[in-house]
Formats: C-alpha cells, sequence, structure tokens
C-alpha cells in the first residue's frame, strides 16, 4: 500500500508541477548540456534504463503521447523500451530511430538439440563475472545458462534463487537441485500469468519458432513467456521452463 501510495504521489506532482512547466524544465536540461559540453569538448550521452519494465499501456505513454518532450534535449539519448512496444501500431512513431538488441540464442531456429556455443560462452561469462566459478557446479551453471534463455535478466534471476536455495539447504555450491528450484519457481510465476489461450500459441511457437498473429504475443513477449532472437531472420521460442507446463 505504501508503494501504491508513492506511486500515486508521484503521479499527482508530474501532472500538477512538472507538466505545467515542461518547457521550462527542458530549457534548463539543455542549458546544461550546453554546458558541460562547452566545458569538456565532448558530446553529451544520455541512457535511460529500465524503461522497458512498463506494460505496454504505459509505455504507449511514454514513447508515443510524449514522444516530442523525450526528443527534445539536445544531446545523445538511449531509451530502452519494452519489447512489446515493437509490435504495438504506435511502434510506426518510433521505428526510425529504434535499434533492437536480440536475446542471445542458445540455439538454431527449430533445433532445440543444437548448442550455440558464442551464446553459451557469453552467457557464462556473465554470470562469473557476478560470482566465482568454484561457487556452483560445472553442470549446474550448464542448466542455468539454458534455463536463462539467453536473458541477462532472467539468468541473474536464476542464479540469485539458485543461491538462495543453496544457502537454504547448507551447501558450500550451487547444485543442479538449487537451478530446478529456479525454474518450478519461475514456472510456478508463469502458471499465475498466463491465461488458457496464452498456451495455445505457446504450443504453436514451441512447435515452428515462426511468429505468426504478432498482436496475439505482445504481451507474451512483455513477460518472457515467449522470446525474440535473430538468426538470419526473427524467430521467437518459448521461455525453457515452460516445457513442463505445455504437455509437450
Amino acid at each position: 500500500m505504501a508503494k501504491i501510495r508513492a506511486e500515486d504521489t508521484t503521479r499527482k506532482t508530474i501532472r500538477e508541477v512538472i507538466e505545467p512547466r515542461l518547457s521550462e524544465l527542458i530549457d534548463k536540461i539543455n542549458s546544461i548540456i550546453a554546458d558541460i559540453e562547452g566545458r569538456e569538448g565532448k558530446n553529451v550521452l544520455v541512457i535511460i534504463d529500465d524503461l522497458d519494465k512498463p506494460n505496454l499501456e504505459q509505455a504507449t505513454e511514454i514513447f508515443y503521447n510524449n514522444q516530442t518532450a523525450i526528443t527534445q534535449p539536445v544531446c545523445h539519448i538511449v531509451y530502452t523500451v519494452p519489447i512489446s512496444m515493437f509490435f504495438a501500431p504506435e511502434f510506426t512513431a518510433i521505428r526510425e530511430t529504434r535499434f533492437l538488441l536480440p536475446n542471445i540464442k542458445l540455439h538454431v531456429k527449430n533445433d532445440r538439440t543444437s548448442r550455440y556455443e558464442p551464446g553459451y560462452d557469453l552467457l557464462k561469462t556473465f554470470i562469473f563475472k557476478r560470482m566465482k566459478e568454484d561457487l556452483i557446479e560445472p553442470d549446474a551453471v550448464d542448466l542455468a545458462t539454458n534455463m536463462g534463455a539467453g536473458v541477462f535478466r532472467e539468468s541473474a534471476r536464476i542464479m540469485q534463487i539458485a543461491a538462495d536455495s543453496a544457502i537454504e539447504r547448507g551447501r558450500d555450491c550451487i547444485t543442479k537441485e538449487d537451478v530446478e528450484k529456479a525454474g518450478q519457481e519461475i514456472r510456478s510465476d508463469f502458471k499465475r500469468i498466463l491465461k488458457t489461450d496464452d498456451y495455445v500459441i505457446l504450443k504453436e511457437l514451441y512447435e515452428d519458432n515462426e511468429i505468426r498473429g504478432i498482436e496475439k504475443i505482445g504481451h507474451l513477449l512483455h513477460n518472457l513467456s515467449v522470446l525474440e532472437y535473430e538468426n538470419g531472420e526473427n524467430w521467437c521460442d518459448i521461455h525453457p521452463t515452460l516445457v513442463k507446463i505445455l504437455d509437450i
């Protein structure tokens, strides 16, 4: 409740204080940018992260309804955008300035028995930047990498849950059992949000990795039950933890 009240207060502040003075705020931002570039002799780059977290409605408000405002600062700005925004009708308004960073593929399209080693190596490097190698068994890190589906955020989440499991069980390192516990938790989270119709779509995507009826999968891309990759062309696959609940 405290979080909800805080969010309501923030929205009220934006509506009553910031929006009426938006032009003034942008002018001040541009003055700061000009001062920095004048003193440093370098161009300013601003990176605004975590804007890929809001739902599609909130993202549309930011990137479509307020497109003019967010592009007025006179510097280079990188905004993260929810993947579901790419498949919304409003996306045409920002298409020219977008750059898509696909998830890290771990296998090629339609062949889950294949193993794309560069993808596995990159994800393992990511994991071992966050922990020592002797804190996780080799087969456990391999399973965690696969279960993370080439998504850095998911990989970090899996490792956190697995680490907590190992600590609870009094172990000195993470085992496959701990990683499987993480998979169970993620599956449970998906079960709470997926609708009956979603399971039909997920089964179809699992069978051929083809993107059909893009308007149907935007919300699945957003909640990470569907993940997009590139292999010469765009294709999708389901989150690996979902295989056990799709009766495949």
